[in-house]
């Protein structure tokens, strides 16, 4: 690649050479010794491609459009699977689309391929219009340097709605650092990255979901999920019992009319016949009470007539007697005194009478 190539970023290089290539660069020191360990700019990811294949497929041209000014864009692959009651299963691309359905995870492969030098680490990140339409990137912080694989990209559709990408569309942002590394070192120090199952992502994926501690399969699955799937079938759940029971309470309230209604019923029909035996019984004592009214009513005038002609009796023998014995006219005085007193108390008597007729008439109109 000549420096004009650079510097108008027309360098293209195959996923083929690019293997290639790192594989005669993977045991030599630093070629390009005189870049400061710092995030990589545009011109020297495009150097380092050239010297050491780091990655591919690349395309560096403006019209491919994948190479910004310290990062270069990462596309969905050919692959994509997710967990679907507990099994890994692939998921399709229907007519070039890929759907990740929402509040589920989607594990997809980068279209691209990393052979990282010793000295030369990478990070990538989701794409910002991604971020705000709702999809959420799972990943590390950091690729170490010496990691030969693809990435294995677990996209989390945080949405409650389907999320749709294009095949070839772009997903990820990949920065490369050079690390401190003497550039004269072809080993550093610390653990080499894994490189086993790096190139197929379904076996890191499993291999992922089986180191969980007790050797069982983990299904990696959205909790959200799961936990709307639990909603909706409780839901359906507690409309059912709410069906149910609400056929039950308006049997019940048919029924509860029905025995009220009948309760109602024998309430008017108890007062009915209280009233009645009341009257009845009021009927009765008004009777009993009229006739003894009449009766001593009957008894006083008689005992008043007796007692009238007993006192004319009198009254005609004493008048004789009067004639010859005067000492007998007191005894007649006290007679009639006693007489008139009776006939003050008879008439007292009959009003007496006459106020209760009255009375009970009132009471009683039916009642003569």
């Amino acid at each position: 690649m000549t420096e004009e190539d650079a510097k108008t970023n027309a360098y293209t290089m195959s996923t083929e050479q690019a293997a290639s290539v790192a594989k005669s660069a993977r045991n030599e020191p630093d070629p390009l010794g005189s870049i400061p360990p710092s995030l990589l700019a545009a011109e020297h990811i495009i150097a380092y491609v050239e010297k050491t294949g780091l990655v591919s497929p690349f395309d560096a041209s403006e019209a491919g459009g994948r190479l910004k000014k310290a990062s270069y864009e990462g596309r969905i692959g050919a692959k994509a699977f997710t967990f679907k009651d507990s099994t890994l299963e692939p998921v399709e691309f229907k007519d070039g689309i890929l759907k990740i359905a929402a509040n589920s995870i989607v594990f997809v492969d980068c279209d691209l391929e990393f052979r990282l030098p010793p000295y030369i680490a990478l990070r990538f990140n989701l794409q910002i219009k991604h971020v705000h339409r709702g999809l959420l990137l799972g990943t590390g912080p950091i690729v170490d340097p010496g990691y030969w694989g693809k990435l294995c990209i677990p996209l989390h559709n945080l949405t409650n709605e389907d999320y749709f990408l294009c095949e070839n569309e772009g997903i990820i942002w990949v920065d490369f650092t050079k690390t401190t590394l003497p550039s004269d070192h072809i080993k550093s120090k610390g653990k080499d990255p894994s490189t086993t199952n790096t190139w197929d992502i379904q076996k890191f994926i499993l291999k992922a979901s089986n180191e969980n501690g007790n050797g069982k399969l983990v299904p990696i699955q959205s909790s959200i999920g799961i936990a709307v799937d639990n909603v909706r079938n409780e839901s359906r759940e507690a409309k059912r019992i709410s069906e149910g029971a609400e056929t039950k309470v308006n049997r019940i309230a048919f029924w509860g009319v029905i025995v009220s209604g009948i309760s109602i019923i024998g309430v008017a029909i108890g007062i009915y016949t209280l009233e009645v035996n009341h009257f009845s019984f009021y009927t009765s004592q008004t009777g009993l009470y009229q006739n003894y009214i009449n009766n001593s009513v009957g008894n006083i005038n008689e005992e008043i007539r007796r007692l009238s002609d007993s006192v004319d009796q009198r009254l005609n023998e004493n008048s004789e007697r009067a004639k010859v014995i005067p000492s007998q006219f007191d005894e007649i005085r006290e007679l009639k005194r006693t007489f008139t007193e009776l006939k003050a108390e008879n008439e007292a008597l009959a009003k007496e009478v006459l106020a209760l007729k009255s009375l009970i008439s009132e009471r009683n109109p039916g009642q003569k």
